[in-house]
């Protein structure tokens, strides 16, 4: 049986350390490529590349097409993810991972989804998306912040799957 990957989808594998495995790769069979990074920080780094890609039509929500994304500033690349509200995410661990691991990249993740976040708020509003959301935590009836809130938050939603840890 032949499958078509997706590539809207990037799979995030977290494993052993290197320790215990003498360096030796062993990646579980996935309808993905497998990545190795040396560090978390180019796991965050290349997550930002694949959700701000921007390299094709975004997805069709009630009967709208979406479009192409106008505020991403990635290389735009047939190979990588379409539109950030397309980019998913994948994070699978082998049961053997360290907690402390499976941690530190969920927050790489989220720190690349709060990057982006603020350089469109920069760009749009002047103001960080960490200051939108505090200043909208604080003034619940402000119209004006929360339209503001949900534009940035529906630009590049977070997507992020847990898949079935490997054995």
């Amino acid at each position: 049986m032949t499958t078509k990957s997706n590539k809207n989808t990037l799979l995030v594998s977290t494993g052993r350390k290197k320790a215990y495995t003498h360096g030796v790769v062993n990646p579980v069979v996935q309808r993905a490529s497998t990545v190795v990074f040396d560090s978390v920080a180019e796991l965050k780094e290349a997550a930002k590349a694949f959700i701000d890609n921007g390299g094709g039509e975004g997805k069709v929500e009630d009967g709208v097409s979406t479009g192409p994304c106008d505020y991403c500033k990635g290389a735009r690349s047939a190979s990588s993810s379409d539109h950030p509200n397309k980019a998913i995410i994948s994070v699978q661990s082998d049961r053997l991972t360290e907690y402390g691991m499976y941690i530190k990249v969920q927050n790489e993740l989220l720190k690349a989804y709060t990057e982006l976040r603020n350089r469109l708020a920069m760009d749009k509003y002047r103001v960080s998306f960490e200051q939108l959301e505090e200043d909208f935590k604080n003034d619940r009836t402000n119209e004006e912040l929360k339209k503001k809130v949900e534009f940035i938050r529906t630009s590049y939603p977070q997507i992020i799957s847990d898949a079935e840890p490997t054995s």
